[in-house]
């Protein structure tokens, strides 16, 4: 310790004499302070070194270098802010999996379900999630790509289809990129729920569609078979062949227990749907979190304008230390 303190002493402006009483009168104190125990010895050694550090500070000098200080704080900041500019900006994805559930009700009590269909209505609902004005509602309710002010609808939604990914196989793997990470997977959530929606609307409208077109051709089947058994009736009753009038009859007959059987189950698969317990797509792996925080620009700024100070006040304490001139030489 009694070296560090002369060595600080030679870097000061102390005269020699003055020097050497005060290296004996440190050496007193520290023997003294020393004998009192560790911690008394420990805050002598702190108080004494920071006492000869302040000393080497040649403080008029310093107060000259404040105008490099202001420019290291000011390119602190400008570097600080760049550099949060560019770690907000670097591409996040979050991605999401959906997949398809089976009916809730077992197959033997409902109608078997196609799985073409079903994969048919997966398609057209991420065709509906994708469409222009789908996307730009979506883009402006997140504030994306310019969607809230004068651009062209065409041109948001060409962007919003770049940036999303959507993968069919076994699954459903939907997918967001953005700059903003807090946004990517408030995004990626919201198509999730249009996806799941859109498939729910476009099943339950299939199924109803279906209801509607078998209760027409069961009609027309009915009527054809009513005409058939009325005209094989009063072939009967005029004594004519009616062979050929009942085999018609019986294909009616046919065709109207088909078609009554489909519209069963055209009633059935809709009453399913309507009650959310046929297929559905439900959500496997909810959308990815951001897997960095995004730096604030003002904290960013603040950051790099202390940094900036502190190694500009670190440089003018270096330029004062060596501009200054020893006047104890080492024996």
């Amino acid at each position: 310790m009694r070296r560090s303190y002369r060595r600080l002493l030679i870097w000061s402006r102390i005269q020699n004499d003055l020097a050497s009483e005060m290296l004996d009168v440190f050496d007193q104190a520290a023997a003294e302070e020393r004998g009192k125990g560790l911690i008394a010895y420990s805050r002598f050694c702190l108080r004494e070194v920071g006492g000869a550090v302040m000393s080497i500070v040649p403080w008029g000098e310093f107060m000259t270098h404040r105008r490099m200080v202001a420019q290291w704080a000011l390119a602190g900041a400008i570097i600080g802010g760049v550099a949060a500019g560019a770690w907000n900006a670097r591409p996040h994805t979050s991605s999401a999996v959906l997949r398809v559930r089976p009916a809730q009700i077992p197959n033997h009590l409902v109608p078997t379900q196609d799985g073409s269909a079903v994969e048919a209505a997966v398609q057209n609902a991420v065709l509906g999630v994708t469409s222009t004005a789908k996307l730009n509602v979506l883009a402006r309710s997140h504030g994306l790509f310019g969607a809230n002010g004068p651009d062209n609808m065409e041109r948001v939604a060409a962007r919003m289809r770049e940036a999303i990914q959507i993968e069919h196989g076994s699954v459903l793997r939907i997918s967001f990129t953005h700059g903003d990470a807090l946004v990517t997977p408030k995004v990626t959530a919201d198509l999730v729920s249009l996806t799941i929606a859109e498939f729910a609307r476009i099943r339950t409208t299939e199924a109803n569609l279906s209801v509607e077109f078998m209760r027409e051709s069961l009609k027309e089947a009915g009527a054809v078979l009513e005409q058939r058994l009325a005209a094989a009736h009063a072939a009967e009753n005029a004594r004519r062949p009616v062979q050929r009038l009942l085999l018609d009859t019986d294909i009616a007959r046919q065709r109207y227990e088909m078609l009554s059987a489909k519209a069963w189950d055209a009633e059935m698969t809709s009453n399913l749907e309507r009650r959310m317990q046929g297929p559905t797509l439900d959500l496997a792996v909810p959308p990815s979190k951001p897997e960095r925080l995004r730096l604030s620009v003002v904290v960013a700024l603040l950051g790099g304008a202390a940094g900036g100070i502190l190694l500009g006040f670190i440089v003018s304490l270096a330029l004062s230390a060596f501009r200054s001139r020893p006047v104890l030489q080492p024996a």
